[in-house]
């Protein structure tokens, strides 16, 4: 398996993107909080390779990426109570149509694509980076 550098700032900034993109509201409740548990639980799960005052950069493969923000989203409270309706706060919506609450399932989905595209962009770009060093250093010789 092909581990890729990944930063808490770049998953819960992901995160935090596809879950106000995903709400039928302005932002999911306790957004902010759930951001700061997603950033511990990072911590926890994954040894950092770079450690920096504002960020933690550390390897993994997607599929533990993947695994990762699945066990963290099934096993947070706040973020379960998303996919739930609660009828004594929606029951003016619930009774004229179906209201909509975020898949849990898609928000993963779509934070490890999102990381994927970024991953790949960052590689291709240090590759181009890393072939013109080559191309300058050949010619200086």
């Amino acid at each position: 398996m092909v581990e890729h550098m990944y930063s808490q700032n770049k998953i819960t900034g992901h995160f935090a993107m596809w879950a106000v993109r995903q709400s039928p509201f302005h932002t999911p409740d306790n957004l902010g909080m759930v951001i700061s548990q997603l950033i511990e639980f990072i911590r926890d799960r994954f040894s950092a390779d770079i450690k920096l005052d504002r960020s933690y950069i550390f390897k993994t493969c997607e599929s533990e990426m993947l695994k990762a923000l699945d066990e963290f989203v099934k096993s947070n409270v706040l973020v379960r109570k998303w996919s739930k309706i609660e009828l004594d706060y929606h029951e003016h919506l619930a009774s004229s149509h179906e209201v909509d609450v975020i898949d849990l399932d898609a928000l993963v989905g779509n934070v490890c694509r999102t990381l994927h595209q970024e991953v790949e962009k960052d590689e291709e770009f240090n590759k181009e980076v890393d072939d013109e060093w080559d191309r300058e250093q050949n010619r200086n010789e």
